[in-house]
């Protein structure tokens, strides 16, 4: 029985993601209880999906994911973004984010503003160049812009980042390097109505992310040769795809094609396949479950051939072989079956259905024998026979 549910937070949001050298994961803590005056504190696993918000109420969910999660009285700790990673982008435009979450099904409210950590607090003065010790961005040496040819070495930087070069002689050859032997993955995402934008593309347990453009296109580089399993998210959305055994050859970029990431479990428009719309031939409320078209039939029809493009196609109040379900035969056991939305017939002559049951064994009955002498249960004294279905 589904219960309702109470959370109590007793811990901030403690991690950032702009900063390379931190954890891309968020520590939660909370406490469930049920909704009776007792609040008592549950001990379950739930299922909890939690998503990141711009706005207190209404707005965009910019980052989801579900986790089955361990109450231990009343008590649960998780880490966000350890089963859908987070965007780089999520918390670095200074914005104010939201937590919300569904326990069960049943949305909590309201949602959690999410705040910075003391110390953490810090961090937003790195992108000004002139807090660091005061000295503006224009006294820092520029970035080397052109590298001297082969044969030369770097004798003196400008501070525009232009390069003296000196020629030297020739030194021996260094060992192969193992960093940077790498390939890439590249294909395209699309929904079934086309391309689709701001999917989240990546490589679990990689640093190779990427978000597909306006035409659905996407890259991901610096994979080192092997085979791996691409994960695709559409934010926002349900949509979401797995595409395991993509093999990267050093040097060579791996071209997947293109991945739906469409809905199909559940969009009776496109119901385990784009394009396959689930049938409304006498079925009311037609619906897709986990990719298969579904829903209860219409009063007297059935689907009869199990096939749902064509939805309930056999009425049942006249069909000897599906009378009044899906397979069921009437009995043409000494008798002419008939089908009323359940079976029933005229028996032949000297035959009675003495049990009612026209759909198992018909007129099963010999009502020309001293036992069932002209209808059931008809027995002739002794001394008597049955003659023409009288006791004579």
């Amino acid at each position: 029985m589904k219960k309702a549910m109470t959370v109590l937070l007793f811990a901030v949001l403690t991690a950032s993601l702009a900063v390379a050298a931190v954890p891309g994961v968020v520590n939660y803590q909370g406490r469930l209880t049920d909704n009776t005056p007792q609040q008592n504190p549950l001990d379950a696993t739930v299922a909890m999906d939690f998503s990141i918000w711009d706005a207190a109420t209404g707005g965009s969910s910019l980052w989801t994911e579900t986790q089955s999660v361990q109450v231990v009285k009343g008590l649960f700790n998780v880490l966000l973004g350890s089963t859908t990673p987070m965007p780089p982008t999520l918390f670095t435009s200074g914005d104010v984010r939201y937590l919300e979450i569904h326990v069960s099904g049943e949305t909590l409210t309201p949602r959690q503003r999410i705040a910075t950590a003391p110390f953490a607090s810090t961090s937003g003065r790195a992108d000004d160049a002139s807090s660091l010790g005061g000295v503006g961005a224009a006294a820092y040496q520029q970035r080397i812009g052109t590298p001297c040819p082969s044969g030369y070495a770097i004798n003196a930087v400008a501070a525009d980042g232009t390069t003296t070069c000196i020629q030297g002689p020739q030194g021996p050859p260094g060992p192969a390097g193992n960093g940077l032997d790498t390939g890439g993955i590249s294909g395209t995402v699309a929904m079934c109505s086309g391309p689709v934008a701001d999917v989240l593309v990546y490589v679990r347990g990689r640093s190779a992310v990427s978000y597909s453009g306006a035409d659905g296109s996407y890259a991901l580089s610096y994979l080192p040769a092997g085979t791996y399993t691409v994960q695709y998210k559409a934010l926002g959305t349900p949509g979401s795809s797995t595409v395991p055994g993509i093999v990267v050859s050093s040097g060579q970029t791996t071209v997947q094609g293109t991945t739906i990431v469409h809905d199909l479990a559940s969009d009776k428009n496109n119901c385990g396949s784009c394009g396959h719309a689930c049938s409304s031939n006498h079925i009311p409320v037609p619906v897709c479950s986990a990719g298969t078209c579904g829903g209860a039939c219409d009063g007297a029809y059935g689907n009869c051939n199990g096939d749902a493009a064509d939805g309930c196609e056999k009425y049942l109040g006249d069909d000897v072989t599906n009378c009044g379900g899906c397979g069921i035969v009437c009995s043409p056991n000494h008798n002419t079956p008939v089908c009323y939305g359940r079976c029933s017939g005229n028996c032949d002559t000297g035959y009675a259905n003495c049990d009612a049951n026209f759909q198992t064994n018909g007129c099963e009955t010999d009502i020309t024998t001293n036992a069932n002498c002209g209808w059931c249960g008809i027995v002739c004294a002794a001394g008597k026979s049955c003659v023409n279905g009288s006791c004579v």
